[in-house]
């Protein structure tokens, strides 16, 4: 079965991404706009492995409607500084105008789990996700993008 998926998926990919609805470079950066009910994963290189040292990643989402509600829900294994999430961080920008001006900023590290949600009721909803990792140990993530509608 998950063989299967990873077939479908290579298959699929150019199909999508001559259709325009994913963004996707080798570098591990994404922008996605997400359809009503529609979801999408955003996970670190290698994973479930972990990712090489010096991983940076990005994700920039969007609901395709205004008055959507757009959710990220992650499991996270980064490491975490003695003094905090400084060389290891995933930092989550939620915004509906622009990411200069968010609604919320809120930084992660460490091994949990943990959810965003953001909606406007005249405008879209958007994320930005940043991941980086400084330094020479390794971890992963594994997220879910998803447009949950009118709320």
């Amino acid at each position: 079965m998950h063989i299967t998926f990873e077939i479908l998926s290579f298959l699929l990919l150019p199909i999508l991404l001559a259709r325009g609805e994913i963004q996707w470079n080798e570098d591990c950066n994404f922008e996605q706009s997400i359809d009503l009910g529609a979801s999408f994963y955003f996970r670190s290189p290698n994973y479930p492995a972990q990712y090489q040292p010096e991983t940076n990643c990005k994700l920039k989402a969007a609901t395709n409607w205004a008055n959507n509600q757009l959710e990220l829900k992650c499991n996270i294994d980064i490491p975490k500084d003695k003094k905090g999430c400084i060389n290891h961080r995933m930092v989550v920008i939620t915004f509906v105008d622009s990411v200069e001006n968010p609604k919320s900023t809120r930084v992660y590290c460490g091994k949990r789990e943990f959810t965003e949600t953001i909606l406007d009721p005249k405008k879209y909803a958007q994320m930005y996700v940043e991941f980086t990792s400084n330094g020479n140990k390794t971890g992963k993530f594994a997220c879910t993008v998803s447009n949950k509608g009118v709320k």
